[in-house]
């Protein structure tokens, strides 16, 4: 599996200094609003698990280890009143992005990554991970929540990005190697928000199904495929994921990744 450092931008510049003891700021339609600090989160109930993060502008793929809290924990602490229906996530950068408060149950607060604590540059000290979503929809360097009536369209939903932020069946193209009359092609893949079924390989309109292989727990797949073509030449290659409820990878995102094959 290729392995990609975490995005460490969100607005295409760096976040403004960020202290990492500082309180993160949770507030708005609740009836006990907190200044929550590393101490009082490592009192609150830890959980670690892996998250695969993924950029619809990029196409890259990585899988971390995280140890956060889940935002259901802040969510009884708070006691959000009937008005609360979202929750605004503010970064020390300036980015902003908003979930329902039904799906933010399921998001996590991180603060440790590869079991250490998070840099700056990790966007520490917290970062939210929502699992399934776009890059765009977990800010770093959380400075501030706020429980909200209405949503909040972020940086990139103001510029055309889905609100919802659901990520698309996706899948990279790592490996091309000539094995005497044999190209073998390797990639990773991923089924977004629904487990992943199957990669399909495009070779010059003629499609094959690619051999899947999970790592472990891990979300992502390796795939492969030994072909033999029956002549040497230039062959174009595409590659497009599917998950189990039949949900493809866009076909804009595909000619992103087409390669040329000599054989």
């Amino acid at each position: 599996m290729a392995t990609y450092q975490p995005f460490q931008q969100q607005l295409y510049r760096p976040p403004h200094a960020v202290a990492l003891n500082a309180p993160l700021i949770v507030d708005g339609f609740v009836k006990i609003p907190l200044a929550v600090s590393l101490q009082h989160f490592s009192k609150l109930p830890q959980q670690e698990f892996s998250a695969v993060m993924t950029c619809n502008k990029n196409y890259l793929l990585y899988e971390q280890n995280w140890g956060a809290v889940s935002v259901c924990d802040l969510i009884r602490q708070v006691q959000p009143t009937l008005q609360a229906r979202f929750i605004q996530f503010i970064g020390a950068d300036g980015y902003n992005t908003s979930l329902p408060l039904e799906d933010a149950q399921h998001a996590f607060i991180a603060t440790h990554c590869n079991q250490q604590p998070l840099t700056q540059a990790q966007g520490g000290s917290y970062r939210l991970i929502v699992r399934g979503r776009y890059g765009y929809k977990q800010p770093k360097w959380l400075t501030q929540i706020y429980f909200v009536a209405t949503p909040t369209l972020g940086f990139w939903e103001q510029r055309g990005a889905p609100p919802d932020g659901w990520v698309a069946p996706q899948s990279t193209l790592e490996q091309i190697q000539i094995a005497g009359d044999n190209v073998i092609l390797k990639g990773v893949a991923w089924g977004g928000k629904h487990p992943l079924q199957s990669v399909l390989i495009t070779l010059d309109g003629e499609t094959a199904l690619a051999q899947l292989a999970q790592d472990g727990s891990s979300s992502l797949y390796h795939w492969a495929l030994a072909w033999q073509p029956k002549q040497r030449r230039t062959f174009h290659v595409q590659v497009c994921a599917v998950n189990i409820e039949g949900e493809h990878e866009p076909s804009s995102s595909q000619p992103k990744r087409s390669v040329k094959v000599s054989a």
